[in-house]
Order: structure tokens, then sequence, then C-alpha cells
């Protein structure tokens, strides 16, 4: 009986629109990532919420680096903690959408590609392609993980030549991970893969409206379904899609 209730938005949409055309779940989940996700900040896509949050902290280490230039390590030190905090972890707690941290909107934002590429609506060029990116996204995190434990270790430090070294490892580290450079995989490569993907797409991919991004439930077999009347609603999306 839930199962048919859940059906009925798609039956109905079936009945009066004709000519309608559902976007498939894997390029639902891509647009989860990509272009909407309902508790962000003005509901950004995950990953475009991890890009936002990856450039406020090659801000805040840039700025580090230039107050230690000027013999302000105090300061700097300050900024490491602000920068380990934005970092945060691969499974803070959201209850709002100021409480998004990098990893957790990068984690999250994997997820869903892992959703699209696992989806059995996907191509085989959207499996095969986006397994590629989730692959190399673990480096992105073992990268996080180090910058976040080096932002921590500033406040140890006694040296200011030692926390002057410290401040400006943290500065090319960071902007490796937004930019790439030295051979590291950053999010921008990622981007640019994600890209190829779709533009590999037959039929192509076109960005999902979010009556359909917010539209798409999880039951508990792992099954998703059209429901779209959550899209009309806020904060039930956690226990379906993480």
């Amino acid at each position: 009986m839930k199962i048919f209730k859940l059906l009925i938005p798609v039956l109905t949409l079936a009945l009066h629109g004709c000519a309608t055309q559902l976007p498939s779940f894997a390029h639902v989940h891509v647009g989860h990532s990509l272009s909407a996700w309902p508790d962000t900040p003005n509901e950004k896509g995950l990953f475009v919420l991890s890009e936002d949050l990856a450039v406020r902290i090659v801000e805040t280490a840039i700025a580090a680096s230039e107050l230690s230039k000027q013999g302000q390590n105090g300061a700097a030190v300050q900024a490491g903690s602000k920068i380990s905090a934005m970092i945060g972890t691969l499974n803070d707690e959201v209850s709002s959408p100021d409480q998004y941290t990098f990893l957790t909107a990068f984690e999250r934002s994997i997820n869903h590609l892992r959703y699209s590429a696992a989806s059995e609506d996907a191509t085989q060029n959207m499996a095969k392609g986006l397994a590629e990116v989730i692959e190399r996204s673990g480096e992105i995190v073992t990268r996080s993980n180090v910058i976040k434990e080096l932002a921590s270790l500033l406040g140890t430090l006694e040296d200011d030549a030692t926390i002057a070294e410290a401040v400006q490892q943290l500065r090319v580290m960071t902007i490796q991970n937004l930019e790439g450079g030295d051979g590291k995989y950053s999010l921008r490569d990622m981007r640019n893969s994600i890209a190829e993907v779709l533009a590999r797409e037959d039929p192509p991919y076109v960005t999902p409206e979010k009556k359909y991004l917010f539209g798409v439930v999880r039951l508990p077999s792992g099954l998703w379904l059209w429901d779209f009347k959550k899209a009309d609603k806020k904060g039930d999306y956690g226990r379906y899609s993480y």
C-alpha cells in the first residue's frame, strides 16, 4: 500500500502530461551533487557547497600566511583553528545549513555520485565514469585530513620559524586541494572529470528541475521512488539519502 501511494504522483504525471519525460534517477543524484539539495545554504548542490567551503579555507590559509609574514603568529595560529573547524569530519551532524563543514558536504556529494553510478537506470558511461571519479575522491579526503591535522598542530608550536613554515605549507596544500598542481588531484580536476562524463551521456544530461531533485525518496530496501509531495517539504531527506 505504501509503495502504491508513492507511485501515485508518477502515475498522475503520466496521465496528465504525456509529453513529460521524467529524468533518470542517475541524473537526479548527480543533480543533488552539482545543482541543488534542500538543506544546504541557498539549496546549493552538495559538491558546489564543497567548492565554496574549499575557497573559504584557501582564503583563510592565505590570510594566515600573510599574518605570519608580518610577525603576527598568534593571529596566524587562530586562523589555523578556523581552518580545522571548517574542514570538520566526514560525519558532522547538520541540523541547519550553516553547520555544514567541508568534509561532510564533500562526503555527501560523493554519496550521491555513488547512488548515481549504482542506479539501475545509469548508463554504462555514467556507471564507469563516476566510479573512477569516486575512487579518486579519496585523495581529496586524505589531503583534507592532513591539512586539518597541520592546522590543529599550529597551536602546539612555539618556535616562530616553525610556525611560519607550517602556515606556508597550509597555504600550499589548501590551494592544491582546490585547484591542483604538482600532480595533486583536486576539486577542480574532479569537477572537470564529472563534466566529461556528463558530456558523453546519451541521451544528453539535462540539469533536472528542483521538483525532480527534491521529489525522490529512498526506501529502507534501497529502492528509489518518486514522491513529488516531498518537493515542498524540508527536513526529512536525510533519512532517505545518507
